[in-house]
């Protein structure tokens, strides 16, 4: 009964199982479906090889094993392709560190330890290492501790007379030690934001001007009034508290899915944990400009309500919150009242009028008037106001005026034009201020302002005019327009230059005001603004690459002015005459034939790092391989150390083609350095190649001759290459005896031995008289990691021993070079092996005792003992032959007998070719 029971349980966990099999071979099949997305097949069909392939297949077609980058070059390999992260968390070097200590502000204000910059910077020296290992030690996974992330809290005041805390600004002063962590972590972001951050946000982003964004809002603003259903609306929003609602955390969660390593991250949150949550700490973020946003939208409920929605869901994804009693919003003059009243009730906000202030300029539509610059003025009336210029001297005015009151205005000037009047009334401050007062009257103006402004070789004070200034800043505004594809230079060429070209571009009364400014001055602009042919892509009538200016304006009234490049004009790199004759004169035609076109590929060195000037540009690696394939070197793009090791580390077959493979890598990187300068600062168009090839060959060539004599100059590289690997030195043999001492007197050989693999180090000696007999030796092991501090204690411990033992008159014999000139001239600057030679040289005075070298062949047995004290452990004195091991005792007899060892002697400039 018992055994029916247990049948039955096992035959229900049979089943249960089976059961249970089938689910999870159902699931699994789905999940294979899924994946290889294949909607028919057949139960026969599941789980097969097929199915298996087909994911396979797909996992291949997914996978992603090479991507372009932003110039079209394909970046392969996970390594590559996670550079950006490597070079955010790749442990800086004393270097790196070096330059941001000494690129931050020394007199900011220190953090609790006290310490400011200009501690650090004055005892770098000092401290150099402990900064180093600590930073280090961040970048290596430790977490700062509460003493470096600990932070002051101050209150600065927003108004004059602050009465509550909302008029004061809450500050965090750091550690200068937290401060150096953090400056090299946004150092090393710097360059990635801009591939991170879209062009909308021109905060803290290298190479975007906050300018711009004035620029753009101005330029959209001048189309609010444009038809469209629902009316257009500018959205000003307000963040309440900004800063102090920033949550770390979600910032964090962004950083993370934007594929941070997560070592990055750590030392973002290390600096971040004892912070108060209302601190202005040093950390920069691209939320800076967060409290200053407009937004361009149509007036209709659906994009409101979208908008709406967006803000909302942001707000509460980060923490920020809008201030609905700061935003508001602008509507075109004489919008109905209805859709005001829509609009607020839509968004929540108050509705405004033009003018509006966005990031500190004021936004207007329609006529620009005075009262705009108001603000302006009030600044430069502000900080005059605040000068007793009566104290000052008229030189002290004058740099005031110009290095401080001519600079307040440049920020608004460089995204608005003043009228005429407001630049006159703030030259007439400037004047007044210069000239002073006399009981609260002007005094008498000696000469005119424009007069001041003239350069001081012509008399005047070399004042700017603001007008100069502004015209120098909407020339810079159109160099932007045309060299940088910002979202504003793209906007304003979609919109105006759609269908010509911008030297060609006419005024229209219904342009904005930024733009028929720029007009005003472009020809001054592109009289300086010369393109450069390379790919051929700048304009062949608009565009000034011939450096005579463009083409259509020398050639006025021909009517032949197409949109065709430079580039329809060249083929395989050469000029189509047939083609120029066709459109341009004969003279013109000839004076552009003669042009140099240049390679379309040769680089330009946009980038100044020192691996592409001499590794990586295509001149250096041909130069590397010219040169080096005659040795067999070919040349890898590794980085330029390692191409330096290899050309040293390569086994040479003599001195002169050691000495060769030294000095070609310097040889050739000092040309490729004066050839980049010739190009960057001479206007040379490109490298070239055979010259710098010939001149680095007969640098060599040179060095060659100085070691050999002959006549290699002439000789063809690759030939002369060959055969200074054949070069084989003559050589002489020499017959090295040891030299026993004079009657009555002793001598103690010594030797020291170390092997840097294993560390281990020894020292040995042999004592002898005068008729080579043994008086005593030594082998004994000893810890030390520098083999010329081994031969100084063998040369100690044998003169110690001589001089225990009552021997007076005595010679200390070694083969070091080194040790013999520290014991009898010279002063060892290294404070180790000072210590050893002031002992020994202690005993040599007191003992008359004498030092002298000798060949190692002379000096075989004592090099034999050391050697043997590597092995062992132990210290061993010897006082008869007898005890002396067999290897020792052989070569001592050698000695006693007087029976010579052979030394071969290398000619140092005589050779032959094998």
């Amino acid at each position: 009964m018992d055994l029916m029971n247990s049948n039955d349980t096992t035959r229900n966990e049979l089943n249960k199982g089976q059961v249970e099999y089938i689910r999870w071979m159902g699931m699994h099949d789905d999940i294979l479906r899924q994946k290889a997305r294949v909607n028919w097949f057949e139960e026969g069909d599941a789980n097969t090889k097929y199915f298996h392939s087909t994911i396979r297949g797909r996992r291949r077609r997914l996978q992603i094993l090479k991507i372009k980058d932003h110039r079209g070059q394909w970046i392969e390999g996970d390594a590559n392709i996670g550079k950006d992260n490597e070079s955010l968390t790749a442990i800086p070097d004393t270097k790196e560190i070096r330059y941001v200590v000494f690129n931050m502000d020394p007199d900011s204000a220190a953090g609790p330890d006290g310490y400011n910059g200009k501690f650090f910077q004055s005892f770098w020296d000092i401290i150099k290492e402990d900064i180093t290992d600590f930073v280090q030690a961040v970048f290596n996974g430790r977490r700062l501790t509460k003493f470096f992330s600990h932070t002051c809290l101050v209150l600065i005041p927003k108004v004059d007379s602050p009465n509550s805390f909302s008029d004061l600004r809450p500050i965090s002063l750091s550690n200068f030690t937290a401060k150096i962590i953090s400056k090299i972590l946004s150092r090393r972001l710097n360059p990635i934001l801009g591939k991170l951050i879209s062009e909308n946000q021109s905060g803290f982003v290298k190479g975007r001007l906050i300018t711009e964004n004035i620029l753009l809002s101005q330029e959209i603003a001048q189309g609010v009034n444009k038809k469209n259903r629902g009316g257009n609306v500018i959205i000003k929003l307000d963040m309440a508290k900004a800063y102090d609602r920033i949550s770390w955390t979600f910032l964090i969660a962004v950083m993370r899915k934007f594929g941070f390593y997560e070592n990055w991250i750590d030392m973002i949150w290390g600096l971040l944990q004892d912070i108060c949550m209302d601190s202005r700490g040093p950390m920069i973020n691209h939320l800076a400009y967060a409290d200053d946003i407009v937004i361009f939208c149509g007036g209709n409920n659906m994009t409101l309500k979208l908008i709406k929605k967006v803000i909302d869901m942001y707000g509460k994804a980060s923490g920020q919150k809008v201030n609905n009693d700061k935003s508001f919003f602008i509507t075109a003059p004489h919008t109905c009242a209805a859709r005001i009243n829509r609009i607020r009730n839509a968004t929540g906000y108050m509705d405004k009028s033009f003018p509006f202030t966005y990031l500190g300029c004021p936004i207007y539509f329609g006529r620009k008037t005075s009262n705009l610059f108001d603000g302006m003025l009030s600044k430069v009336v502000k900080k005059l106001n605040g000068w007793q210029a009566n104290m000052m001297s008229s030189g002290g005015r004058m740099i005031l005026i110009k290095h401080v009151l001519q600079s307040l205005p440049t920020y608004i000037l460089s995204a608005m034009n003043p009228p005429k009047g407001i630049t006159k009334l703030m030259e007439k401050h400037f004047a007044n201020f210069f000239w002073g007062t006399n009981e609260g009257k002007n005094k008498y103006h000696w000469s005119s302002w424009n007069n001041l402004c003239l350069p001081k070789e012509e008399g005047g004070a070399g004042v700017k005019k603001m007008e100069d200034i502004i015209d120098t800043l909407n020339i810079k505004r159109w160099w932007r327009f045309r060299t940088h594809p910002s979202l504003w230079a793209n906007l304003l060429k979609n919109k105006y230059c759609k269908r010509a070209h911008p030297v060609n571009k006419k005024s229209n009364p219904s342009d904005s005001h930024i733009w028929r400014n720029m007009l005003k001055i472009r020809h001054k602009a592109e009289e300086n603004i010369r393109c450069e042919i390379q790919k051929g892509n700048c304009s062949f009538w608009w565009d000034n690459w011939t450096g005579k200016g463009a083409l259509a304006n020398i050639l006025q009234g021909s009517g032949r002015f197409s949109k065709v490049q430079v580039k329809d004009f060249i083929i395989n790199g050469e000029w189509t005459i047939v083609k120029l004759n066709d459109v341009l004169p004969v003279h013109i035609m000839d004076s552009v034939a003669q042009l140099d076109i240049g390679d379309p590929n040769e680089d330009d060195f946009p980038v100044e790092i020192v691996q592409h000037v001499f590794n990586s540009s295509k001149a250096a690696i041909f130069i590397w391989n010219n040169i080096g394939n005659a040795f067999g070197i070919k040349h890898q793009q590794k980085p330029i150390i390692a191409t330096f090791k290899r050309w040293w580390e390569t086994t040479a077959n003599n001195k002169v083609h050691n000495q060769m493979l030294q000095i070609a890598p310097t040889t050739i990187c000092w040309e490729l350095w004066k050839q980049r300068n010739t190009c960057k600062y001479e206007k040379q168009k490109k490298f070239q190649l055979n010259s710098m090839r010939h001149q680095i060959t007969w640098t060599l060539k040179t060095a060659i001759s100085n070691m050999v004599p002959g006549e290699y100059t002439q000789m063809e590289w690759p030939l002369l290459c060959d055969k200074v690997e054949r070069l084989r030195p003559y050589q002489k043999w020499i017959q090295v005896t040891w030299e026993s001492p004079l009657a009555g007197t002793i001598k103690v050989n010594t030797d020291g031995s170390f092997y840097k693999e294993s560390g281990k180090a020894g020292i040995g000696g042999v004592v002898r008289n005068s008729q080579g007999d043994l008086i005593a030796a030594f082998s004994i092991h000893i810890s030390c990691d520098d083999h010329t501090i081994v031969e100084a204690k063998a040369a100690e411990f044998g003169g110690k021993w001589c001089s225990q033992n009552g021997y007076t008159n005595f010679s200390i014999e070694l083969d070091s070079k080194i040790i013999v000139n520290m014991l009898t001239d010279e002063n060892p600057n290294d404070m180790q092996i000072k210590k050893v030679i002031d002992r020994a040289s202690l005993i040599i005075k007191q003992t008359r005792a004498t030092v002298r070298h000798c060949f190692r062949e002379g000096n075989q047995v004592a090099d034999c003992l050391a050697k043997l004290a590597t092995t062992t452990n132990q210290r061993r004195l010897y006082h008869s032959l007898q005890e002396l091991p067999s290897n020792a005792k052989g070569l001592f007899l050698l000695d006693k007998w007087q029976l010579p060892s052979i030394r071969t002697k290398y000619e140092k400039s005589n050779f032959f070719v094998s």
